[in-house]
């Protein structure tokens, strides 16, 4: 793969279009669709998880390809941490304990009521400090400071993500049950996002360790 730069910036150039176009066309026949769509195990959580594992491989695939390079390390921290939201999004394994169904969608056991789910939050807390840590520890931060560019469009669109998902999630968007679809669609793009900036960081990373 090429990592000089104005072949990296036509790259992400490109898939930056097609994310913005897939992103309204993606959003129109949602406006049509169900609520249940946008229920717990339904297709838009399901499709996040497809996301998420999708990140966490890519994330394995680049720390295989880095073997040897000062910032090997780091990609195992960011395949952790795209572990941390997969987690997240299956409940820390609540989705797999249907407990009933309710007006407002499936219902599932809370925490305390599953076997192992004494010992979720502190292994939740310990994997968050690693993956912290491994970040802190293995990223080239002067080289992120000075010399490698930020993707500022991306940032700003896991900023409106994360807004969307907060707002959606208390229906203050639109005060109806469509706000939780905006809060799933919102997240499963955020995750997109996220696995894009990724490979942004992955690009210019080998980049700058071919320098040195």
């Amino acid at each position: 793969m090429d990592f000089e730069p104005e072949t990296i910036r036509r790259r992400f150039r490109k898939w930056e279009l097609i994310l913005a176009i897939g992103t309204v066309m993606c959003f129109i026949p949602l406006l049509f669709t169900d609520p249940s769509f946008a229920w717990e195990n339904g297709p838009l959580e399901m499709t996040q998880n497809f996301i998420l594992f999708f990140d966490i491989c890519m994330a394995l695939y680049f720390y295989k390809e880095t073997k040897g390079n000062h910032c090997h390390r780091l990609w195992l921290s960011v395949a952790l941490l795209f572990l941390i939201l997969l987690g997240r999004e299956l409940s820390w394994g609540r989705v797999f304990y249907f407990k009933e169904m309710a007006s407002w969608g499936p219902s599932y056991y809370s925490l305390k009521e599953i076997p192992y789910g004494f010992i979720v939050n502190p292994t939740v807390g310990a994997a968050i400090l690693l993956t912290a840590f491994g970040l802190f520890r293995d990223a080239p931060w002067r080289a992120i400071r000075k010399e490698i560019p930020m993707p500022f469009g991306l940032m700003a669109a896991v900023i409106v993500c994360v807004v969307l998902s907060t707002l959606g999630d208390k229906e203050k968007i639109l005060h109806t049950v469509f706000d939780q679809t905006i809060e799933e669609y919102a997240e499963l793009l955020m995750y997109i996002f996220l696995g894009t900036g990724a490979s942004w960081y992955y690009c210019w990373i080998r980049w700058w360790e071919s320098r040195k």
